[in-house]
């Protein structure tokens, strides 16, 4: 009787597992008095008082999940699964870290309750935040080396496609259509001092110098923007200062956009009030319709929670170029900066060979002011829509970019050059012999080597595939490529003494030969004919196994010699 209470346990209440969906379909079939509710219960394995309790009104429809909300609460982390799905639609897939950084910093502006050790998610919210949602999943980012070379027209194309796709699953592809609405924005570095270029001096003089009149490799970012009607958007200039003089904020132009950076380089935050600022007021009056198309590169500082919400909000559509195509399908790289950096110089030579300017330099305070000039070169506007017609993004044309930018694709087209045909057949290969054979002896008094000749067209012809026909040999002698035509050997051929020829193949061929030591000899008594084994290297040139006599080819090859 112990041994029976000891082991005794109360019975486990076992809960029913059964989906949302499952308990929305049965709800709906009790509602059309479908079925009975015992019937129903039955088939989608839910308990009779759950589905009475929902009919009744006791408990709301939807599965009850078990556990606490989650941190940034049900809406907040809805709002963090739909942004990393549009971000990665457009061309900016987030990684881990920089997910992690996100709810940081929403954590950090006291937006939600910190339950996070040092304001920052671990592993275990990770693991749980993709449980939980299941639309979302780590998947390895293609590897790029050499990135640039690797870059293909196959998926320059895609991008194309999927520009286009985006566009009509949002109902906006009329944006395509009007050069107004399509952007591009890139930084460049501006140095303060651009190279000399090419002077002229006396002849023979080697040692020409231009004093630089401050550090020759110091450099301003600049992030310059413009749509495909060749209208350029008021630029922002990175200054390397926290807390810039006020000599260099007042030499901005009006309108211009003044980024603060320790480093001087584009960071997020200064990209995010540039366009949430200078550059949206500008598309505003400027009376563009909204939404616009905004293309930059893949760079992390174009990419964020906060400019990603912000710029949905403004009816700004930024998307993201494939990665390593910019020299491609960037206007700024294509067409923009080269003869802008043309101008910068021109400007800046102009501006320090003037008599007042002789002991001037080009500092931070003048920049702007210089910039402003190169900038408004009469020749900017028509360079402007050149890239975007030379990209394809205006007109939008995938046949446009010049795909032989796209190094791995040129290098398979020239290997196809030399490699593998079947344009041209053993029969070509045959003919073109004939001719070389009936030319060569011109050939040869013009002193022309047919050899390199021969050797190509036989490297040709082992490329080709197998095919059915009249054997052709060719024999290497010390003096020349020797070609043997078999063609009209068929009536000649004997069952007797043969040689066997195989396909496609170099062939050590033996034969015997009789005839005298000295022709010039006449004595009866040593006039027997000596026996002489020659063996030459043969290549049979096509398919059939031919049998040829060995006086026959003796005497071919002896004509050739």
């Amino acid at each position: 009787m112990s041994n029976m209470s000891s082991s005794h346990t109360p019975n486990k209440k076992i809960k029913s597992k059964y989906s949302e969906e499952n308990l929305k379909k049965a709800l709906d079939e009790v509602r059309d008095n479908k079925k009975s509710i015992r019937q129903i219960c039955k088939d989608y394995g839910i308990p009779k008082t759950t589905i009475l309790d929902k009919l009744s009104g006791r408990r709301p429809d939807g599965v009850k999940k078990s556990g606490p909300e989650p941190a940034l609460g049900i809406e907040g982390e809805k709002k963090i699964v739909a942004w990393l799905l549009d971000i990665s639609k457009c061309g900016f897939p987030v990684k881990k870290n920089e997910l992690l950084d996100t709810v940081q910093k929403i954590v950090q502006d006291g937006q939600f309750k910190n339950q996070f050790k040092d304001d920052r998610p671990g592993q275990k919210w990770f693991d749980k935040f993709l449980a939980r949602n299941t639309e979302i999943s780590v998947k390895n980012a293609e590897g790029i080396n050499k990135a640039r070379a690797h870059v293909t027209e196959q998926s320059i194309r895609l991008w194309f496609k999927e520009l286009e796709e985006y566009l009509k699953s949002i109902n906006q592809t009329d944006i395509l259509s009007n050069p107004e609405r399509i952007f591009n924005g890139d930084e460049s570095g501006f140095a303060l001092c651009p190279k000399t270029g090419k002077v002229l001096g006396p002849r023979g003089f080697k040692n020409l110098y231009q004093i630089k009149p401050n550090n020759e490799k110091e450099n301003i970012t600049v992030l310059l923007t413009f749509n495909a009607n060749g209208d350029m958007c008021p630029p922002c200039v990175v200054f390397p200062y926290v807390r810039p003089p006020k000599a260099v904020v007042n030499s901005m132009p009006e309108g211009w956009c003044l980024g603060k950076s320790e480093t001087g380089w584009m960071r997020g935050d200064v990209f995010f009030e540039y366009v949430t600022n200078d550059f949206n007021n500008w598309v505003e009056e400027k009376n563009i319709k909204k939404p616009v198309l905004l293309l930059v590169d893949g760079h992390k500082s174009h990419m964020s929670l906060m400019l990603s919400t912000i710029c949905e909000e403004m009816k700004i559509i930024l998307y993201a170029l494939p990665p390593n195509t910019t020299h491609i399908l960037q206007p700024a790289d294509v067409s923009v900066f080269a003869p802008v950096k043309t101008y910068w110089k021109a400007t800046v030579r102009e501006f320090l060979s003037k008599p007042e300017n002789l002991n001037s330099a080009v500092t931070k305070s003048n920049f702007c002011t210089l910039l402003n000039e190169a900038l408004k070169h009469p020749n900017m506007p028509e360079n402007i829509k050149n890239g975007f017609k030379r990209c394809g993004l205006f007109p939008f044309d995938a046949n446009s970019p010049d795909y032989t930018k796209c190094v791995r694709n040129t290098l398979e087209n020239v290997q196809s050059i030399g490699g593998p045909t079947h344009d041209i057949n053993h029969s070509d290969i045959k003919t073109f012999k004939k001719v070389l054979k009936y030319i060569r002896p011109a050939l040869k008094e013009k002193k022309i080597n047919i050899r390199p000749i021969l050797r190509e067209v036989n490297n040709l012809r082992k490329s080709l595939p197998p095919e059915l026909g009249i054997g052709e040999i060719s024999i290497e002698t010390e003096s020349e490529s020797s070609l043997i035509d078999l063609s009209n050997t068929e009536e000649n051929l004997t069952n007797s003494s043969h040689i066997e020829c195989e396909l496609d193949a170099t062939t050590e061929i033996t034969f015997s030969s009789s005839h005298n030591e000295d022709k010039n000899r006449n004595d009866s008594n040593d006039s027997s004919p000596t026996l002489q084994i020659e063996t030459v290297s043969a290549e049979v040139h096509t398919a059939p196994i031919q049998s040829v006599e060995p006086d026959r080819l003796i005497n071919d090859w002896s004509s050739h010699e």
